[in-house]
């Protein structure tokens, strides 16, 4: 299973102010990547930038996540039509205020870990009192305005003070 790519770029302005490497590495679950890149100096000695990433968590995939069963945030339901709106819910059934960052602090990711789609909103802090429950409705278009194939998907909801959930659903036609 796919769970991110690493993309190193070192910009070796402090050095020449020229782009000289960039690496893409696909990493998997439980994978740990080292990456060593060494930089020509004007001077005789040489830099030397190693960078270890180690994937310790990977994306939960169940159709509901919950923090201590407070927070929930789910789709309406599991399976959607093709260009039938996504309803995503955020439930806060937590004794204490949500902080999202924004009216709409959610995107949708495809099942290879890519965005596809991240709604445009105002940056405005957004509070979620107890007891009260939120909705949003996706359309199934990517960010170029194309409908996205049938397939799995994970919505993903940030908040600043409770960190982030998944909920996953399946487009069919």
């Amino acid at each position: 299973m796919v769970v991110g790519v690493l993309l190193i770029g070192f910009a070796s302005g402090f050095l020449s102010g020229s782009l000289f490497s960039i690496s893409t590495t696909t990493i998997r679950e439980t994978e740990t990547i080292v990456r060593s890149i060494t930089v020509p100096s004007e001077r005789e000695e040489s830099l030397t930038i190693t960078i270890t990433l180690t994937v310790t968590e990977t994306l939960n995939k169940t159709k509901e996540v919950a923090i201590d069963s407070c927070v929930v945030f789910k789709t309406s339901k599991e399976t959607y039509r093709t260009s039938e709106d996504v309803i995503l819910i955020l439930e806060n059934k937590c004794e204490f205020t949500l902080v999202l960052p924004n009216p709409a602090p959610w995107l949708i990711i495809n099942e290879s870990g890519e965005i596809i789609f991240s709604p445009i909103t105002i940056q405005v802090i957004e509070s979620v009192e107890p007891g009260l429950t939120l909705t949003w409705k996706w359309d199934q278009r990517d960010n170029e305005g194309r409908t996205a194939p049938p397939g799995t998907y994970y919505a993903r909801l940030n908040t600043l003070n409770a960190g982030s959930f998944l909920a996953s659903f399946e487009i069919i036609k």
